[in-house]
């Protein structure tokens, strides 16, 4: 009972309801394992192998991904003869797609739905069948396509997989759903200065979600935490949260020296104890003679994109020697001893 706890913990949506209880009862009885698919969107060609094993190295900070079977789904999709397509598109009527919420919607509003849009779905689920999952993990934004999956595996007679659906955790900006593409995640590959650095830059309105859904502090103590946050310092306990994060997925010996260092680089205010990654010039690679601010801050910061670094340019957030520079497209001329503050968290000296 206490398993079953511990994975029901977080989980926002289960279907069927007593799903998990039933799955674990047929792996028992079976003596096999349970087939959990865990899906993610397809790419072009070229970029499918390289991020399939960035997922491997990022699944491997939490599951036993000598145990994990990674599948492409173009080993079946490709193959299939367009009177197969057919077939399987016959399996689902248009009333029901639908019930989706964003095409419903759209549908409402006259927004345009391309049918690609309509089969991806479909195709989705198709997977499920090939793979013969037993569960299905995902978002809360991905129930609809997850319970598909369930009605392609009941129409061919087959034993249907439970759904678990998780809550969104919304990022570091506190508004969107964490997503690498707005610029707003804590990865769990990241290094443990910037795991600390990115946890601290959270708002303290989103403390309470980020105790219960990114740290594995007991019951009791997530409850102990939320009553500090009525009367303590939110920075207080948003330390104790960086530091719980970084131990899951590093040390705790790694996650004392990120707090460390962020009070040296954040918390006392004189350079001196700040640390600056020192970026040797013949490194730097430009592509025109002309060198603007927004050319060196990009080659320094090459995990944000140039509208990105443009915005803090001009928001002010870019120093030049403890000097606020918001000229982005301005000559500059490349210096040694220069100090350049990008954001909050980064510092660089030019040699």
């Amino acid at each position: 009972m206490e398993n079953l706890k511990s994975l029901k913990e977080n989980v926002a949506i289960f279907l069927p309801e007593n799903g998990l209880e039933e799955k674990l009862k047929l792996a028992e009885k079976e003596n096999r394992p349970l087939r959990i698919k865990l899906g993610f969107d397809p790419l072009n060609a070229k970029q499918v192998q390289n991020n399939a094993e960035t997922y491997i190295n990022q699944l491997s900070k939490i599951i036993d991904v000598d145990k994990a079977e990674i599948v492409f789904n173009s080993d079946w999709l490709d193959h299939l003869p367009f009177t197969d397509v057919i077939k399987l598109l016959s399996k689902v009527t248009v009333a029901q797609l639908m019930h989706r919420n964003d095409f419903n919607k759209r549908f409402t509003e006259n927004t345009p739905i391309a049918m690609h849009e309509l089969v991806y779905p479909i195709l989705q689920a198709y997977d499920t069948v090939q793979i013969s999952a037993d569960i299905e993990m995902g978002g809360t934004d991905q129930l609809f396509n997850c319970t598909m999956g369930r009605q392609l595996q009941e129409s061919n007679g087959e034993v249907a997989q439970i759904v678990m659906c998780m809550p969104l955790l919304r990022g570091t900006d506190g508004k969107e759903k964490m997503s690498k593409s707005l610029n707003n995640i804590i990865g769990l590959t990241d290094e443990p200065n910037e795991m600390f650095g990115k946890t601290m830059s959270i708002p303290d309105d989103l403390l309470e979600e980020y105790i219960a859904l990114a740290t594995d502090f007991s019951i009791e103590e997530k409850m102990n935490l939320n009553e500090r946050l009525k009367t303590d310092n939110p920075m207080l306990i948003k330390k104790l949260v960086a530091k719980n994060i970084i131990i899951q997925y590093h040390s705790v010996n790694e996650a004392e020296q990120a707090e460390e260092f962020f009070n040296n680089q954040f918390q006392k205010r004189n350079d001196e104890n700040r640390v600056f990654e020192v970026v040797k010039i013949s490194s730097l690679n430009f592509e025109n003679d002309k060198i603007t601010l927004l050319d060196v801050c990009h080659q320094l910061k090459k995990d944000l994109s140039r509208n990105a670094i443009r915005r803090l340019i001009e928001s002010g957030a870019v120093q030049i020697n403890g000097e606020k520079n918001m000229d982005a497209f301005g000559d500059f001329l490349l210096k040694t001893e220069n100090k350049i503050k990008i954001g909050k968290r980064d510092f660089f000296e030019l040699k």
